[in-house]
């Protein structure tokens, strides 16, 4: 099971760092993109709150 966590966790951290980010900060982001978006942060800030996850 934990590569399978692992490989959903990178899938969504590389996707927020290399579409969601630059439309964000060029001020292109839709609506479609800003809901996927949304969805993928929940993802980064329960792994940032995890004990261990960061280890």
């Amino acid at each position: 099971m934990l590569p399978i966590v692992v490989f959903e966790s990178a899938w969504k951290i590389l996707w927020l760092t290399v579409v969601a980010r630059p439309l964000w900060t060029g001020g292109r982001l839709d609506s479609a993109t800003s809901r996927v978006a949304s969805s993928c942060l929940w993802v980064v800030i329960i792994l940032a709150v995890t004990p261990g996850a960061t280890c």
